[in-house]
């Protein structure tokens, strides 16, 4: 009799907690909202897959995202799996967070272009691009950049003469660092000799030749720093970098035909472009000769 009332006992107790844990919160409530949508664009200018850089390369990258069920929040810019830091002045101007705070329109969809710099060092690293909604939702993309040297710059020294001075002369083969002729197949620049035939008043003015653009590189221009030196530079990328940063001429040659320097002087510093090839060049003496036109521009030469 006893062991019938103690099942008795034990089939109410069951009974009772089946009934409250089926009136009770429902804390097993399935998520079934989406994750957002993210992807990389793919064009000529943008990077969206595994590449290869030089250290320190800027690249573009291009991303659109899309809500699902939420709205969208954050894009969170990771490199090895930690944020990359705003002041490490790696990513462009137009990213002043990291995460980005998603505003406005941007809620519901958006696209967003921006550059970084890849790191520093030689390896290989991911970069990841972190979409999140209001709920805590995330989708990712992501690829590796792996970074090689730079390459040293070859460094030289040429003389630049007066082109109305010997014959043959006027012209230098930024390549060499040897003179040649003002119009010779393998100069770059040239002198823009005297006044005139019959004045013996050198102009000190240089142009560029056999399609040699030539552009001054001047500190606190165009984004060149204040500190800015031509010993500072070392390498072929940091050149060719300079280029979009250069100070065009404004003054045109006496016959009209192209753009000419300003005086040239003592410290001056330009940058030179011949198709793919860039050269940078520091002036370290300018020697008038007046006695016989042999004056010319003593020349350090980075390419």
């Amino acid at each position: 009799m006893k062991s019938l009332n103690f099942f008795r006992f034990v089939f109410v107790f069951v009974a009772f907690s089946l009934f409250f844990t089926s009136c009770g919160d429902d804390t097993n409530i399935i998520d079934t909202d989406q994750d957002p949508k993210l992807d990389l664009l793919v064009s000529d200018s943008t990077v969206a897959s595994d590449v290869t850089l030089k250290v320190g390369a800027a690249f573009t990258v291009e991303l659109t995202g899309t809500k699902t069920d939420n709205d969208l929040k954050t894009i969170t810019i990771q490199e090895a799996g930690v944020n990359i830091p705003i002041t490490s002045n790696r990513l462009s101007d137009n990213i002043n967070s990291n995460p980005i705070l998603l505003l406005g329109n941007d809620v519901t969809n958006f696209t967003l272009r921006f550059a970084i710099s890849a790191h520093s060092d030689v390896s290989t690293k991911t970069y990841s691009f972190i979409l999140e909604d209001t709920k805590g939702k995330k989708t990712t993309k992501f690829f590796a950049v792996t970074t090689t040297p730079l390459t040293n710059a070859d460094v030289l020294m040429g003389v630049l003469l007066n082109q109305s001075g010997p014959v043959n002369t006027g012209g230098l083969d930024l390549d060499e660092g040897i003179g040649t002729g003002s119009m010779n197949t393998l100069a770059e620049l040239r002198d823009e000799g005297n006044e005139s035939i019959t004045s013996p008043v050198w102009l000190q003015q240089i142009s560029g030749v056999n399609n040699t653009e030539v552009k001054y590189i001047k500190k606190g221009a165009n984004g060149i720093s204040e500190t800015f030196t031509f010993d500072a530079i070392k390498y072929k990328e940091e050149i060719s970098g300079l280029w979009t940063s250069g100070t065009s001429f404004t003054k045109t040659s006496k016959d009209g035909l192209r753009s000419v320097s300003d005086k040239v002087v003592k410290g001056d510093i330009f940058i030179a472009k011949k198709g793919d090839n860039y050269y940078l060049i520091n002036v370290a003496d300018v020697k008038i000769v007046a006695a016989d036109n042999s004056d010319n521009y003593v020349l350090d030469i980075k390419k």
